[in-house]
């Protein structure tokens, strides 16, 4: 911390303090970065992030207030911070400050190029977009409202340009690989996703035929996307080409984002077991298989990304899609008799989901409280096997959660009577999941939503 200070203090009269604040946001990240791969993240490597982080703060609040392309990338590495460090209801919150940043400085909007230099356009597209799939996939998350709004931007993607040989340009279809390429297919995705957190589980959806219609076309949206993309990024390759460790870990990425949108996609008719008969029988049915087979593919993604030890505190969606497709998986084999083929298929790969949640728990407590929840779900279904498949309800209303009820209630009490916090950054680790509501839920659906409810008081 010293000889950060020192650096700084050297160059007082040639680096603003929108500069500094954005170096210190940057050592904060690359200090917990680190090490983060093998899980040796130590606990000064924490305490000195979150001194950084706190005099990136404090510069942030001596500076009167201004808006510029330098004070946003410090406001966008400081939601990365809150995100690595779990702190999701803070990260909320600093996506929307830095959504407004965004949008008082232009960048939301399409402009001619007026920027100095090639880089200065790039650098403003490109900061742009990442604030934008982050806001989607934290309120996909967190099941809150985006920052940004789709009918507010015009604003071009950025181009797919090497950041080695500015005039070399790529198409999004190339074989050739550029470290773009992976940015902009998420960015497109990104889009995709907040279609369907605000389209098919917003408050203007309710119609069944209507939702039907829009999940189809959705997923017409993604099967689209997917075509785009090179082979080497492609989520059906099942990671059998030899990749360098960047473009790997980019491909591991997008393999997570793909599943998870389909997963967003049918994962509420997983629950219903003997339809209403004003639902498509077939589409319940399609979209059942469609769900199963996205929450199997992400614990095998997961299970590839435990392996190979590619994980980083950079993944920070990861542990929630692992969890979500754990709850999908262990909702159907809750509906399924232990001697069916499919039943054996699914608790493997709810295996393959806990093994990699109790992993990144041992450095995560998010990830260490998402593990238990699954691990009490996954018991309590165990112990209400032989009710449960005795006597399937003919609807999912019908199901009694009451156990789910009382696993979530225990858990929450085994969490909170542990040791006291020892420091003040992670007073607020695991504030987001709120306090639990049973009133929350409008279906039993709904409870793949249980452990991202709103928020701390």
């Amino acid at each position: 911390m010293r000889a950060i200070d020192q650096r700084f203090s050297a160059h007082a009269d040639d680096i603003s303090r929108e500069q500094d604040r954005l170096f210190y946001a940057i050592y904060a990240l690359g200090v917990i970065y680190d090490r983060s791969h093998d899980g040796s993240n130590s606990s000064q490597n924490k305490e000195l992030a979150f001194k950084l982080h706190c005099e990136a703060l404090r510069l942030r609040v001596v500076r009167n207030r201004t808006f510029s392309i330098v004070s946003a990338q410090a406001e966008f590495l400081t939601c990365l911070y809150y995100l690595t460090m779990s702190m999701f209801a803070e990260a909320w919150m600093a996506v929307g400050s830095l959504a407004r940043s965004l949008q008082a400085i232009g960048l939301h909007r399409f402009t001619k190029v007026d920027s100095p230099t090639h880089f200065d356009c790039e650098d403003g597209k490109r900061l742009f977009w990442c604030a934008y799939c982050l806001d989607r996939y934290l309120s996909a998350m967190l099941g809150r409202p985006n920052a940004f709004q789709d009918r507010d931007i015009d604003a071009d993607f950025p181009t797919l340009v090497s950041d080695v040989e500015e005039n070399e340009v790529y198409g999004l279809g190339s074989a050739g690989p550029c470290l773009m390429t992976a940015a902009l297919a998420h960015f497109k995705l990104a889009k995709i996703v907040g279609c369907i957190t605000t389209d098919i589980y917003g408050p203007s959806c309710r119609d069944i035929s209507q939702r039907q219609q829009l999940i189809v076309a959705l997923r017409n949206r993604v099967n689209d996307w997917a075509e785009q993309l090179p082979a080497y990024l492609s989520p059906h390759s099942g990671g059998r080409l030899p990749l360098l460790p960047t473009y790997a870990r980019q491909a591991s990425v997008l393999n997570l984002a793909y599943w998870h949108a389909i997963l967003s996609l049918y994962r509420s008719y997983v629950v219903l077991r003997s339809p209403d008969p004003s639902l498509d029988a077939t589409f319940v049915s399609v979209a059942q298989d469609e769900a199963l087979e996205a929450a199997q593919s992400i614990a095998t993604a997961v299970r590839q990304i435990h392996d190979s030890g590619h994980y980083t505190f950079g993944f920070w969606f990861t542990s929630y899609i692992a969890f979500s497709a754990s709850l999908v998986m262990i909702v159907s084999t809750s509906q399924l008799h232990p001697n069916e083929s499919r039943y054996a298929s699914l608790d493997s790969s709810i295996r393959s989901c806990m093994l990699f949640l109790e992993s990144v728990g041992r450095i995560n407590r998010v990830t260490d409280l998402y593990f238990k929840v699954v691990q009490n779900i996954r018991n309590a279904v165990r112990e209400n096997a032989p009710q449960v498949n005795n006597a399937i309800p003919d609807s999912a209303v019908d199901f009694d959660w009451s156990w789910f009820d009382e696993t979530f209630a225990m858990n929450q009490a085994q969490s909170s009577s542990g040791n006291a916090r020892q420091h003040v950054m992670q007073d607020h680790e695991t504030s987001y999941l709120g306090q639990y509501n049973p009133g929350f839920f409008q279906s039993p659906a709904d409870m793949l939503e249980a452990y991202v409810i709103s928020t701390t008081t």
